[in-house]
């Protein structure tokens, strides 16, 4: 099978494709991590900043090490499944 593309659609797609890669390799780097600040908690969530807030008030627990309030993935994980 062979697709034949004009050349705007090949730039269209490695366009796509760039942003497809780039934008999952920038969603690995900040979610490698165990500990997250509350932004990187919000975006790893998938939820704004008001609604981890609540999930702050339902019992979502935060560790303040050093001065730095951070969260735990696994204890994310485990809030967003058993709520």
């Amino acid at each position: 099978m062979q697709v034949i593309l004009s050349d705007e659609q090949k730039q269209e797609l490695q366009s796509y494709i760039y942003e497809m890669v780039t934008g999952a390799v920038a969603k690995g780097s900040s979610t490698n991590k165990t500990w997250l600040k509350k932004f990187e908690a919000c975006k790893y969530a998938n939820v704004s900043n008001p609604t981890f807030d609540q999930f702050i008030i339902e019992g979502l627990p935060r560790h303040n090490i050093g001065g730095v309030t951070l969260y735990n993935k696994d204890e994310i994980d485990e809030f967003i499944l058993n709520k």
